[in-house]
């Protein structure tokens, strides 16, 4: 009777709808298999799965490589933006307008930040010295990069800074950080260095960084005034590097580590100060002469010289912030190396863009292009040196 039962109950419970996902309404017999019908759902599922896990690993890539990607990205608009604004002659090149606005953005942006978060910890001296450093490097370095490119031209200046500032930032984090580069990193390193090169080499270089609308003088036939802008714009790449370096010591110090906002308000409120009593002892005096004349020579709209610059200080606000991001995972030899590569790609940008009779120096030629490609490749071997795919 038991027995009878039992069976009865087996088949019953046989006999009952079971679901399985992507296969609804399967009935499961007392000899049937469920590890058949898993198994040939996987394989029904499986381009699902694969293309899913294809895309996950895009999105994880683009997630982790944002920051570099972004640097790269603003720094060649900015550089862009910097030439359509130079080609409206606004003012006089002296007057360096765009240095108070990036200042001028950078402080209005902390004060706003500073205003929707809450109370900063207290920070260490250490971490105030720090600021205080990387303020006063920055302002050194422009004012230096300035010099240089008066004295040496846009080309020269712009291939001295981009090939010696990943050499000496990579000295100092060794020196200073204790922190070595595997071969790889080195590697990409030595080629984004040949595609320097490579530009150098060219009869007449293209526009690599956008650093001034300044003439560029000759490469041929060296000076005292030429060596002196060698000279100042070593000086320039040496103050970045430090600067890096001392964010690098900023984010390993003791205590809560201040944020990026914290940091460019200190670097806002020195740049600022400085090139507004420039602006006072300079500019002012002579405003009709270094401003008023230049935009009604070209007949420049007010709103129009506006419109350009509030954009030129809102897009160094973002290239800042993402700057900031990369100092703090990749450090300043990551840094000073996207800055290297956005040489090629500016190159190549102006070229097309800006290209004309009246400026040959900017179309893009076989020796551009090739630098920039292996300026590229240099890149590419520097990531994949120091990120893991797939990590």
């Amino acid at each position: 009777m038991s027995s009878s039962k039992l069976d009865a109950s087996t088949l019953e419970q046989g006999s009952k709808r079971r679901s399985f996902p992507g296969n609804k309404d399967v009935a499961k017999g007392p000899g049937e298999s469920v590890a058949i019908t898993a198994s040939t759902n996987q394989v029904s599922q499986a381009p699902t799965f694969r293309a899913k896990k294809q895309a996950s690993w895009y999105s994880k890539v683009v997630k982790r490589e944002w920051p570099l990607i972004g640097l790269l990205s603003t720094g060649t608009a900015m550089v862009v933006l910097n030439q359509v604004i130079a080609d409206q002659d606004i003012a006089d090149s002296s007057v360096h307008v765009l240095a108070w606005v990036k200042y001028g953005a950078l402080y209005l942006a902390a004060c706003l930040a500073a205003r929707g978060a809450p109370a900063s910890a207290h920070h260490t001296r250490e971490q105030n010295t720090l600021m205080a450093i990387i303020g006063l490097s920055d302002v050194c370095a422009y004012a230096a990069n300035c010099l240089g490119v008066a004295f040496c031209g846009a080309a020269l200046a712009a291939l001295i800074l981009a090939g010696t500032q990943q050499v000496i930032t990579g000295a100092m984090s060794y020196f200073l950080l204790g922190r070595r580069l595997n071969p790889r990193q080195m590697l990409g390193v030595a080629i984004v260095c040949l595609g320097l090169a490579l530009q150098g080499l060219a009869p007449e270089p293209a526009l690599a960084a956008g650093l001034t609308t300044a003439p560029t003088p000759a490469l041929s036939g060296w000076s005292l005034v030429k060596l002196v802008g060698v000279a100042c714009m070593l000086l320039s790449s040496a103050a970045y590097s430090f600067l890096g370096v001392s964010y690098d010591l900023l984010v390993r110090s003791e205590g809560p580590t201040p944020t990026h906002s914290e940091v460019m308000f200190c670097t806002a409120k020195i740049g600022l100060a400085v090139n507004t009593l420039y602006q006072l002892l300079w500019t002012l005096p002579q405003w009709d002469v270094l401003v008023t004349k230049h935009m009604a020579k070209h007949d420049t709209p007010v709103w129009y010289a506006a419109v350009l610059l509030l954009a030129f200080g809102a897009l160094f606000h973002f290239h800042s912030y993402v700057q900031g991001l990369v100092f703090r995972t990749e450090g300043a030899v990551g840094v000073a190396l996207v800055n290297a590569i956005r040489g090629g790609t500016v190159s190549l940008l102006t070229g097309t863009l800006f290209c004309s009779s009246a400026a040959p120096h900017r179309c893009v030629s076989a020796w551009t292009a090739c630098s920039a490609a292996v300026e590229t490749a240099g890149g590419v071997t520097w990531l994949t040196a120091t990120h893991k795919v797939g990590n």
